[in-house]
């Protein structure tokens, strides 16, 4: 079964894998409704921007300084 699955992504990877988001969202769509799904979808968009931030970065305090922060100095 093991080489069903990964013959299956090798062959047809994003076809496999748009096909689970669409069926997932249309789910969600049917369960939450549309601004709801809209809002998680957001969220969880914000999540992956900060979390690749973080991957490069390394430190959750300077991505926030780095995303909100100005880059001004006034203890001149």
């Amino acid at each position: 079964m093991k080489g069903f699955w990964s013959d299956l992504f090798a062959r047809h990877g994003f076809k496999a894998v748009l096909g689970i988001v669409g069926i997932a969202l249309a789910l969600l769509f049917i369960y939450v409704g549309f601004w709801n799904t809209l809002f998680i979808l957001i969220l969880g968009g914000l999540g992956v921007l900060v979390g690749g931030a973080l991957d490069r970065n390394g430190s959750f305090l300077e991505t926030l300084r780095r995303i909100f922060g100005r880059e001004d100095n006034f203890d001149e």
